[in-house]
């Protein structure tokens, strides 16, 4: 199944029971129509329910379900963000509208479509993408773990860089995973409703959706437990760069001032008025032994003073 448009019927549509399963990356208006006329949902309504794509929710009409759930993307070496995944659930026919290359999607080609209801198959979904945010987070924490060994020995602008391209996936990952986690606990509140007993979610596995329940809070918990451990890390990085700093600027001061001491006798000897030791063979050698125990004094009264690095 390949994320053709719908002008090639066969490379993107799956037989499922009585009808299809439908999926398309970036639809045109075209496919927009294809999807109306399979699904008998109004391109109006389809058009409508995609027009706010950035927040995971599910919404209930009258013949026909729509889902909207986040999903991970990889965008760079050690930068991933998030791309929305649309889901138009009816009786006989389920379409996928997605804007990116999202790997949960590979998944649809293993589900076993016979065995599910379409609910089912839409649960199964959403615990594919929450096994993919699973995934995707213990590989930008192998990431962050390098990192972090590489900080310690010494602090270069990529690894700062590459440490807070992985705290911006952190957060767009905390962000979508509680998104879908409230689209998650609507599907819990709803299913036990007499309302919709008759409808969709009589044919719930109530197995599928505690998996995905608990796969996504497991994931919540695992992204905000390293979000604070790289929020540390960094505080922690920024804290030595400055003790460093510090260190630094009082290492030259120190010096600027023990180079001071010779430059002040120096002074003194090279006026053009009569000094002491003028005209001796060994002056130069006393007012340089002179100043030279002078410069010596100050350095062990910083070390004693423990200003001297």
């Amino acid at each position: 199944m390949t994320n053709n448009h719908l002008d090639n019927k066969d490379a993107n549509t799956l037989h499922y029971n009585d009808g299809y399963i439908i999926h398309i990356a970036n639809p045109t208006v075209q496919d927009i129509d294809s999807i109306a006329k399979k699904t008998n949902i109004s391109t109006q309504n389809i058009n409508k329910a995609l027009a706010n794509k950035d927040r995971a929710r599910i919404d209930l009409r009258d013949n026909y379900i729509f889902t909207i759930f986040n999903s991970p993307i990889k965008i760079g070496n050690n930068s991933f963000s998030i791309s929305p995944i649309c889901i138009f659930l009816t009786k006989k026919n389920i379409a996928i509208i997605s804007y990116d290359k999202v790997n949960a999607l590979k998944y649809l080609e293993t589900i076993d479509y016979k065995k599910m209801t379409g609910i089912n198959v839409l649960l199964a979904l959403m615990y594919n993408i929450a096994s993919e945010f699973n995934a995707i987070t213990k590989l930008i924490i192998n990431k962050f773990e390098s990192l972090e060994i590489e900080l310690l020995t010494s602090t270069k602008n990529e690894d700062v860089i590459s440490i807070m391209d992985i705290q911006r996936s952190l957060v767009f990952f905390s962000m979508s995973l509680h998104s879908n986690d409230l689209a998650i606990m609507r599907i819990i509140k709803i299913k036990d409703n007499a309302c919709y007993k008759a409808s969709y979610f009589d044919e719930i596995d109530e197995e599928i959706l505690d998996d995905v329940y608990t796969e996504n809070k497991q994931t919540i918990e695992i992204v905000a437990t390293y979000s604070r451990i790289i929020t540390d890390m960094m505080n922690t990085v920024a804290s030595t760069i400055a003790n460093n700093q510090n260190k630094f600027l009082k290492f030259l001061a120190t010096i600027t001032i023990l180079l001071t001491i010779p430059m002040i006798f120096s002074s003194f000897w090279g006026m053009n008025v009569k000094v002491p030791f003028e005209g001796e063979v060994i002056g130069f050698i006393i007012v340089l032994t002179v100043s030279l125990l002078t410069t010596l004094l100050a350095i062990i009264y910083l070390w004693i003073k423990k200003i001297l690095i």
